[in-house]
């Protein structure tokens, strides 16, 4: 048997919301109680030396992962500081790459491997008179697959943060910023963010967490094992419908890296290692499905000359608003009213522009299996060649329908053996 005792860590500025007081974080240790002293009399001398131990456990300094060194956070905060930590961890040990994911409520908004990025995507970013590291390039993808999403969230990265990566954060408003380590000067351009009180946690990358997950709702406690196994090309091997290039591959395993940490039911559009749209918490999933890849088809034409074209002013997120503006005007103009006619003509746009940037399509990880083909119908329209959705624990009982669909529409679809659901 096993006694759980909490140890408070440190108190919280509020729980969810600040009339809700008394907030704290602590750890929870797990004690095994020996056999023999299950039935004994609360005077015998083991037992009460057991005691002992419990309240010297209680009383002791505790290992806790994360260390604040500027500002002072609240409870989605830190919840936020501790899957931002593991999302960008995980893609980091998959790719060997320097990575960085930024957070709003919980959910990722973006997620991108360090890879370079051409003069078309730096002047869509708004960096191209920027030097910038692989952590710094990584920082930038992922605030950009969905800007307004990500304004006022929470940013981690895999390495070391560098003054080119401090530098290239400056224009972007973030409430916690979060990493194993800051070179001094990198981490003196931080602390000025948001006058001062922008929240800079450092988490110990040595932590490993606990293989059983508690959650706890009210008085009621669930545990299960950790969704941890590692994601590998070997779990993209059942396709139908053509092979999958390395570029497929590695932007699908980081879909599902990045659905690992996002709650259901999502969809992560990839493409150019870094995340281009992520649609979470949707009950749907061909809602799910639309709208991750509308957030992908914004993504896509800021990289062509309707937006690239424009001469932008004032700050970066105005700068941000007049490309999205210009965007929505072309699309308006170009297109028309009619729905059948619209969705053909900007299903062309998206080709002509996925074409020209030299791309290949979006690819489209979903977490649980197709209910129906009108999730491939969606996906294709906004310019989707590839599908990962789970086969586990079953395929569906409409899995010819969506394969016939798919083969007519030309898209792959990738079985992953795992289901991909994230509630919690």
């Amino acid at each position: 048997m096993n006694l759980t005792i909490y140890k408070k860590v440190k108190d919280l500025k509020y729980g969810q919301n600040p009339h809700q007081t008394g907030a704290e974080i602590g750890v929870r240790i797990e004690v095994e109680v020996p056999p023999e002293l299950m039935d004994k009399d609360p005077s015998d001398a083991a037992l009460r030396e057991f005691y002992n131990i419990l309240k010297s456990y209680n009383e002791s300094e505790v290992e806790f992962p994360v260390k604040i060194v500027n500002g002072n956070p609240g409870t989605i905060n830190f919840m936020e500081i501790f899957r931002m930590w593991k999302l960008v961890k995980e893609m980091d040990q998959t790719f060997d790459m320097p990575s960085s994911a930024v957070s709003k409520h919980k959910v990722a908004a973006g997620a991108a491997l360090g890879m370079p990025m051409d003069n078309i995507m730096k002047r869509a970013y708004c960096c191209e008179d920027m030097e910038l590291s692989s952590l710094a390039t990584a920082a930038i993808r992922a605030n950009n697959t969905d800007p307004k999403s990500a304004y006022g969230g929470t940013q981690a990265f895999s390495r070391k943060v560098d003054v080119q990566t401090a530098e290239a954060l400056k224009p972007y408003v973030l409430d916690v910023i979060v990493a194993h380590d800051y070179e001094p000067e990198a981490l003196e351009i931080l602390r000025k963010k948001k006058g001062g009180k922008i929240v800079i946690a450092k988490f110990d990358p040595n932590y490993v967490p606990p293989q059983t997950v508690t959650v706890v709702e009210d008085d009621f406690v669930f545990r299960y094992n950790r969704n941890d196994y590692k994601v590998t090309d070997s779990l993209l091997e059942d396709v139908i419908g053509g092979s999958l290039t390395d570029e497929e591959k590695r932007d699908l395993k980081l879909g599902a890296i990045i659905s690992k940490y996002t709650k259901s039911n999502k969809t992560v559009y990839t493409l150019d290692g870094q995340s281009t749209g992520i649609m979470p918490c949707q009950q749907s999933r061909v809602d799910s499905m639309k709208w991750a890849g509308d957030k992908s088809i914004m993504w896509l034409f800021r990289q062509t000359p309707v937006a690239s074209d424009l001469k932008l002013e004032g700050k970066l997120y105005e700068k941000f608003q007049q490309q999205r503006t210009a965007i929505e005007n072309m699309l308006d103009t170009r297109t028309g009213t009619d729905e059948k006619s619209r969705t053909e003509k900007i299903r062309e746009l998206i080709c002509d522009a996925l074409e020209q940037r030299g791309l290949g399509y979006f690819r489209s990880t979903t977490c649980g299996f197709l209910p129906f083909e009108d999730c491939i119908d969606e996906a294709r329209k906004r310019g989707v060649n590839v599908i990962s959705y789970p086969k586990a624990p079953g395929k569906g009982i409409r899995f010819d329908d969506i394969v016939k669909k798919a083969n007519e529409l030309n898209v792959k679809l990738v079985l992953f053996p795992y289901r991909l659901f994230e509630e919690t």
